[in-house]
């Protein structure tokens, strides 16, 4: 829950002092700088940068870094953030291939690029890890509607959970 989440946050920084510095690295890239109050974006993106220098095997580093170039990179009128994000959900894949958050946003990016070959494998390879998990439904709708290679039929969008339905 939102409550359980925030709990956690506060008492991870709290007592941060007692972290490793690529644990706090990652501590302070995830909450922002700024906690308990917000940090902008880009104070986000300093931060996550930092710990990647601190911690370059860290997954969720570069999955958070992917995530809010994906999310925000063009708002902040980064050049080639697309690419950057692509690489850094790349580089968590590579890192936690059971990691499905950064595999579902490379999905998204060759969805978003109308890349129908690198969709369809990407679809291919999630659904064959992950053949019934929580957001498997939209993969295959996603890769039918687009008409990816190798792509099934998709679901009837009723049959599909509220999950799926928000991805």
């Amino acid at each position: 829950s939102e409550r359980a989440r925030d709990l956690g946050r506060d008492v991870a920084w709290r007592h941060r002092a007692r972290l490793s510095p690529a644990d706090r690295a990652l501590l302070v890239a995830a909450v922002g700088p700024d906690y308990p109050g917000r940090s902008s974006t880009r104070r986000k993106l300093d931060a996550i940068e930092d710990g990647l220098r601190l911690a370059p095997d860290r997954v969720e580093l570069w999955y958070l870094q992917a995530d809010a170039l994906f999310h925000h990179g063009r708002v902040l009128g980064m050049a080639g953030w697309e690419a950057e994000s692509e690489g850094g959900f790349r580089r968590a894949v590579e890192l936690d291939s059971s990691f499905a958050a950064p595999a579902h946003h490379l999905i998204l990016l060759h969805a978003r690029r109308g890349d129908l070959t690198r969709l369809g494998a990407a679809a291919t390879q999630r659904l064959a890890r992950e053949p019934d998990g929580s957001t498997a439904d939209f993969i295959r709708w996603l890769a039918a509607a687009t008409g990816a290679s190798g792509a099934r039929d998709a679901p009837p969008l009723e049959s599909m959970t509220v999950e799926a339905l928000g991805w």
